[in-house]
């Protein structure tokens, strides 16, 4: 099974954030060019109206946009981790 295409889960997973929360960003984890720095890991990130910011981070960008969801509805501070 495939995943829907990435846009289409980007506002699936806008419509289900806690009231004041957007996404804000999605990108891959790598930190450098080096191989010890790459990553095939995602990093999805919500802000809130009030400033707050919550990362969810996952082995798909789908995973880690979806991620974003419970943490906003959680009141959790920052840093979220989904499993893969």
């Amino acid at each position: 099974m495939t995943e829907p295409r990435l846009g289409v889960i980007w506002n699936e997973v806008q419509s289900e954030l806690a009231p004041g929360w957007h996404i804000d960003s999605l990108r891959c984890a790598s930190i450098g060019l080096e191989p010890q720095q790459r990553s095939d890991e995602w990093i999805g990130m919500a802000v809130a109206d009030d400033g707050r910011q919550v990362q969810s981070q996952a082995s798909t960008p789908a995973k880690a946009l979806r991620g974003l969801t419970k943490l906003t509805w959680s009141g959790r501070p920052a840093n979220g981790r989904q499993a893969p």
